[in-house]
């Protein structure tokens, strides 16, 4: 954000906004959608129904309020041209044209950047717990939910479905906690199954609350996650293969495209899946090498 002095006394702010995802207006890319199931042709109106109904409507009396108060007009933008809210400000959109290319339809204010990478994570140094870990067996299977929270009885949901996934797929696994709080503790061990899980989590998973991406994706054999954008970029990034099960929001539609371009498998929504279709699907996505080298190439 840029403020210059203006000759009356005001103030004139230059703002550019950024993206973590495609959320501009276009016919190429749906909004929030799997990528296929709503027709371009209708994506456009789509975005703009969105920002409408989801955003404009809701923030309208507040925006008006704050306009007043800055003596700004109620009718129209600084120049003349009519009231528009949200604006259509300059774009900085941080994806990866790799991933997807920008659209042809956006305006020369807008575009597409690459995605933006934190500074390597310089002398890190793990536990020993965890080196010992990386160095017993074969490159573990990375599971993670990042930021999605639910109650109690989401997180034992979770923690199972990853846990069973590992062990129907007869794979080691990192664990990452998270806001989920994904942690073999909460299996019900009261049934054999739940036992049997238990054991094998003991044997064959290791269980982090947090850890650099950048250090941990590279030395894993695959990710499965929510699908994200800072997670989709690492694992991109790291040039592993991706399992998307989708929470919310953007997800199912980074999934669909992981899925069809080839660099990975999405499970559809969280919601519905269990332990065993993600279990099935990463010895499937292990074995592609397709899959694999397009993974890498990228």
């Amino acid at each position: 954000m840029l403020a210059t002095n203006m000759p009356s006394g005001h103030r004139l702010v230059k703002l550019w906004a950024f993206q973590l995802f495609v959320m501009t207006c276009s016919h190429a890319t749906p909004f929030k959608k799997e990528n296929g199931k709503v027709p371009t042709c209708c994506s456009a109106f789509v975005y703009r129904m969105y920002n409408k109904n989801a955003i404009s409507k809701p923030q309208l009396p507040r925006a008006m309020e704050l306009r007043s108060l800055a003596g700004l007009s109620l009718k129209t933008h600084a120049d003349g041209s009519k009231l528009e809210l949200p604006p259509d400000l300059p774009q900085l959109c941080a994806m990866s044209p790799l991933f997807v290319e920008q659209p042809s339809d956006w305006p020369r204010f807008k575009e597409m950047t690459g995605y933006w990478q934190m500074p390597p994570t310089a002398n890190y140094e793990p536990s020993g717990e965890m080196t010992a870990f990386l160095k017993a067996g074969t490159p573990p299977v990375y599971i993670g939910f990042g930021s999605m929270k639910g109650n109690p009885e989401f997180c034992k949901t979770l923690s199972t479905m990853a846990i069973a996934a590992l062990k129907h797929s007869n794979q080691r696994g990192v664990l990452l906690g998270g806001w989920a709080g994904l942690t073999a503790q909460v299996l019900d061990t009261s049934t054999a199954e739940g036992e049997s899980l238990k054991d094998y989590a003991d044997r064959n998973v290791i269980e982090l609350p947090s850890f650099p991406h950048d250090w941990l994706f590279p030395r894993c054999a695959a990710v499965v996650h929510h699908g994200g954008a800072g997670t989709v970029a690492a694992g991109l990034t790291a040039g592993k293969p991706t399992i998307v099960l989708a929470v919310c929001s953007d997800q199912p539609w980074h999934g669909s495209l992981i899925q069809q371009e080839k660099l990975g498998l999405y499970g559809g929504m969280l919601g519905g899946v269990g332990g065993k279709p993600p279990g099935y699907l990463t010895p499937r996505m292990l074995h592609a090498t397709e899959l694999l080298a397009n993974a890498k190439a990228i």
